[in-house]
């Protein structure tokens, strides 16, 4: 069932799950941790995750993503195979990445997707410019990662934007 990696009201079909899943999604349905309703064409019977499910799994932490992102400068770490995390649980930031970024996964406080020539390129299809997106990128990168690695540091960030703007 893997409660902690669903959002808050993503519905899941109750059909879908093992007999024994389903016995303890009625039970955490009992103790307002999972939301049952119904399909009114179907009939089927879904539910989903509530905001007290989503604290107890440790996805919304009262500021922490916010306080973090002040500290160290930004929230986004972008490695060198194009690989992009970014610990944020706003809605909003998931999905202006995934306007140029392939989503790979999408925890309550992480978003981990891949700069592809495919999603670059539709988003420059769509009238983002490719100094937009490493701009972007670069005024929300977390500084605390950058700092371990200050003498490549550089390098990198070169080789993303060259990367980006040829694919742009």
């Amino acid at each position: 069932m893997q409660l902690g990696f669903r959002r808050v009201g993503q519905p899941c079909r109750l059909a879908a799950l093992t007999r024994m899943e389903r016995d303890i999604a009625g039970h955490l349905m009992q103790l307002g941790l999972l939301m049952p309703f119904s399909a009114t064409d179907a009939g089927e019977l879904y539910f989903c995750p509530t905001r007290l499910a989503a604290s107890l799994c440790g996805g919304f932490k009262q500021g922490a993503v916010a306080a973090n992102a002040d500290i160290a400068g930004g929230h986004i770490i972008v490695e060198t195979n194009y690989r992009v995390y970014a610990y944020t649980s706003s809605p909003v930031q998931v999905a202006i990445l995934e306007l140029f970024c392939r989503s790979d996964c999408v925890l309550p406080n992480l978003f981990v997707g891949t700069l592809t020539r495919e999603s670059v390129l539709s988003a420059v299809g769509a009238g983002i410019a490719a100094d937009e997106i490493v701009s972007y990128l670069q005024v929300r990168a977390c500084r605390a990662g950058a700092a371990g690695c200050a003498r490549t540091r550089g390098a990198h960030m070169r080789m993303r934007t060259t990367c980006a703007q040829l694919w742009g």
